[in-house]
């Protein structure tokens, strides 16, 4: 009987393990298959997005600069600011209403908290992304009630859609696995994904912040390299829609050393991917001629996954889009100038989506 059971234990670990083996072969086998690429119609940009309003932080708290942004339904805002090291939330007129405070979770992580986004996750709470893998999980009223430090959170991008968070690693040049947590951060599934085709290019512009999106049909990804975002589900009849001015990448840069720019300027580099409204993502891509220094076309892609409307592209502003959502983006302005002559917080400018009137066929 003994030897019975053991036979069925092996006979169960080796179904098992050729099931996971079959399964990652069509993973892989279906990334190999490219998707369509369909280039999309160029359209002036005052004809997509409109000025709605000016929004002006509220004074109490400097500003240094805003790395992020996020956006709740109710149009409340939070804000990364890189320099100070801290993270807030406003209301949707720009009113302070709290800052989210580390140290109620892990006394003495404030001394090294360097935060790289914020999102809110619903029902009321938010999360936000630091160094050394570390995130933190705060309720409505802005109390910190979660802390977790795992390899999970060494992220380029997190979302939440129903009740799971969302994590994209960092760049891997083999095997990569979108990490999906629960409510406690806790590992719930690793999901595989698209693995990177040019690693070394990939581990100098990745950069943590709008890698990743969630959605009501899906969660979508980009790698910097990829005309249009990925969703984490792939269908062999998905279209990549390509901005007219995007030039595609055909090799890895020699070494992932940032000194080393020869082969930036032969491809575009896809920078963010924004969530517009629950059904619609934005793509921003820039050409490079070398780190930090843009040159040709740098713009937009805006996608429907509903086909309310043509997907269309548009030639970015000089302005830097810090977030989205609701339907609108939201760009940093300048400082204020106070009225002693200081310099305030920057101003957030937001600008209304105007859907075009035809689909795509």
């Amino acid at each position: 009987m003994h030897d019975l059971l053991r036979l069925m234990h092996r006979l169960t670990i080796r179904t098992l393990a050729s099931v996971v083996l079959s399964s990652a072969l069509l993973s892989i086998a279906s990334y190999a298959q490219k998707p369509r690429t369909v280039k999309t119609t160029l359209v002036d940009h005052d004809e997509l997005f409109v000025f709605e309003d000016t929004i002006r932080l509220d004074p109490s708290v400097i500003i240094g600069t805003v790395r992020d942004l996020d956006v709740n339904s109710e149009g409340e805002l939070l804000i990364t600011d890189s320099n100070a090291r801290n993270v807030y939330r406003f209301s949707a007129t720009g009113r302070l209403l709290y800052e989210l405070i580390v140290e109620e979770c892990h006394p003495g992580a404030e001394a090294d908290f360097h935060p790289f986004s914020a999102r809110f996750i619903g029902d009321g709470r938010m999360i936000t992304w630091a160094n050394s893998g570390r995130a933190f999980l705060f309720d409505d009223t802005g109390h910190c009630i979660e802390y977790a430090k795992s390899a999970d959170f060494i992220a380029i991008g997190v979302c939440a859609r129903k009740d799971s968070i969302f994590t994209l690693p960092a760049p891997a040049p083999v095997r990569m696995t979108m990490k999906v947590l629960g409510s406690n951060l806790d590992l719930l599934e690793e999901i595989a994904i698209e693995p990177m085709r040019w690693p070394n290019m990939t581990k100098v512009l990745a950069r943590p912040g709008r890698q990743l999106g969630c959605f009501d049909d899906d969660v979508w990804y980009i790698h910097n390299y990829s005309p249009d975002a990925i969703p984490l589900r792939r269908q062999e009849t998905m279209i990549q829609y390509q901005h007219p001015y995007f030039k595609e990448r055909t090799r890895d840069l020699p070494s992932p050393s940032p000194r080393d720019f020869k082969g930036f300027n032969d491809a575009s580099w896809v920078y963010a991917l924004h969530t517009l409204d629950n059904s619609t993502h934005l793509v921003v891509h820039h050409t490079l001629r070398r780190l930090g220094q843009l040159v040709g076309k740098s713009g937009y892609t805006i996608v429907d996954h509903k086909n309310r409307f043509a997907s269309v592209s548009t030639l970015a502003t000089r302005r830097h889009l810090v977030g989205s959502g609701g339907g609108m983006l939201y760009y940093k302005g300048d400082h204020e100038l106070l009225s002693d002559g200081e310099l305030g917080n920057p101003v957030i400018l937001r600008y209304r989506f105007i859907p075009p009137q035809n689909k795509d066929g």
